[in-house]
């Protein structure tokens, strides 16, 4: 039924999944800077923090988490 109502709608499918696609992106995001907050001090998190973030956002913001994680690494 759900399906229906999408492919009736003015958006329809392909639309509806690709904002529902990028809103799960944005939320996972938001989670892993939540955790990668948490624990400063772990530089494999933190760059896979930036690895995600590059892939779905941006370039600039996934550098703070990827220079972070070589903070951490140069200090050990």
């Amino acid at each position: 039924m759900i399906l229906e109502v999408i492919r009736h709608s003015d958006w329809g499918f392909l639309d509806v999944n690709k904002r529902v696609k990028n809103e799960l992106r944005s939320w996972y995001i938001k989670q892993l800077k939540a955790l990668a907050d948490l624990e400063p001090e772990n530089d494999l998190l933190l760059g896979r923090t930036g690895g995600i973030i590059d892939a779905f956002s941006g370039l600039d913001e996934a550098l703070v988490y990827v220079n972070n994680a070589l903070d951490v690494q140069l200090k050990v």
